[in-house]
């Protein structure tokens, strides 16, 4: 991943602090590129309170987390220092989704209060609330689109995203609009999560109802997938080429707590990955060098981790942090490291490594608060 840090290439003037503090970070005696790797993991000292409810991807070694302190951080995992933080004083920030057209950045946050929230990397506050969702946002994901900057005030042009609550609905929003676009209400439709895949040009939604709905960029829905088990789909992730699509569902006892590889041209499932004994909160598929099979990380409330052949349906590799924590989201990077985060401010970095051909996860680092340190 790198010991140092470059700025981000952009144009925007509200980044040229957070830039320069990049440059400055340099390598420290934490960074993974100085660390022997029989001596990891590297217990980090703790920067967060709570759950860490989300994380979106900046670039690799580069994350934006969310989370229950009622703040978002953009942390450097090579060294684990967080070089900016922004306050959302009045709410949990429950989802949160970076873009980025080459030139210009936007951070999207849906909270708690039931508001979505435009965030600069410049500035300490939200730049932009948009209000309309009756109940807890629970998922937001940025569209393709333009941005242009101003001395005087920040515009977006030609930029949508998409929010999805509790009360049933999604939203489509133009950043220059303060009321939404369009409002899609279906019943019983409670979102848990949303993203949106540039290649397929579709939005991806998973809901309680037991169902991943996948709609155009005008949300119109273009189908519904309807999952084996009767359990609530919790958490949805793309396929970088848009051709698949991974889902993940509640359970109890290994009943249902399953993850579902979907094939998004023909729109049916392909298999199940079975083997979690508690709710699966995250699945996601993971970029590697180790094997040309697709490979697919997800974990559980339980704290487990397990390493899957998403093309065979093989559990390779389960992994168990030395920590108490309910893991809650991924995320990935393009080089076979990733991020799992949970309850109790864990933020843990692991890595897919090579070994006698066959993949497996070796854990780098991480920290968590002090009492879910002590209790494995």
């Amino acid at each position: 991943m790198g010991s140092s840090y470059s700025a981000v290439p952009t144009k925007d003037p509200f980044e040229a602090n957070v830039a320069a503090e990049f440059t400055n970070l340099g390598r420290s005696p934490g960074t993974l590129g100085s660390i022997d790797p029989a001596k990891c993991p590297v217990l980090r000292k703790n920067r967060y309170v709570g759950t860490v409810k989300d994380m979106a991807v900046v670039r690799n070694g580069v994350v934006i987390t969310a989370g229950h302190d009622l703040n978002l951080a953009l942390h450097n995992v090579d060294c684990g220092d967080i070089t900016k933080r922004w306050y959302d004083s009045k709410s949990d920030v429950n989802k949160v989704d970076y873009g980025c057209d080459n030139t210009r950045h936007i951070v999207l946050t849906g909270s708690k209060d039931a508001s979505v929230k435009i965030w600069a990397f410049g500035q300490n506050s939200y730049n932009r609330i948009f209000n309309g969702h009756q109940l807890a946002v629970s998922g937001v994901c940025v569209l393709d689109g333009k941005f242009i900057y101003t001395k005087i005030i920040t515009a977006l042009l030609d930029t949508k995203f998409a929010s999805g609550s509790r009360d049933s609905t999604i939203r489509l929003w133009d950043v220059n609009r303060s009321a939404a676009l369009r409002i899609k209400p279906i019943s019983r439709n409670i979102v848990t999560h949303m993203c949106f895949n540039s290649k397929a040009r579709l939005i991806a939604q998973s809901s309680e109802d037991q169902t991943v709905k996948l709609f155009d960029k005008n949300l119109n829905l273009t189908a519904t997938l309807q999952s084996k088990s009767n359990n609530a789909q919790v958490h949805c992730c793309f396929e970088p080429n848009g051709t698949q699509l991974l889902s993940s569902s509640s359970g109890f006892e290994g009943n249902g707590c399953e993850i579902t590889v979907w094939d998004l041209r023909m729109n049916r499932a392909l298999r199940q990955l079975k083997g979690h004994s508690d709710p699966v909160t995250a699945a996601t598929f993971i970029h590697q060098n180790v094997t040309w099979k697709k490979l697919a990380i997800s974990c559980s409330q339980s704290g487990a981790i397990k390493l899957w052949n998403a093309e065979e349906g093989q559990c390779l590799w389960d992994e168990v942090l030395p920590v108490k924590s309910s893991l809650t989201c991924i995320a990935p990077f393009h080089d076979g490291n990733f991020l799992m985060a949970g309850t109790n401010g864990l933020v843990a970095h692991l890595q897919v490594w090579g070994r006698a051909g066959r993949p497996v996860l070796k854990l780098s680092s991480y920290e968590a608060s002090p009492k879910a340190a002590s209790q494995p």
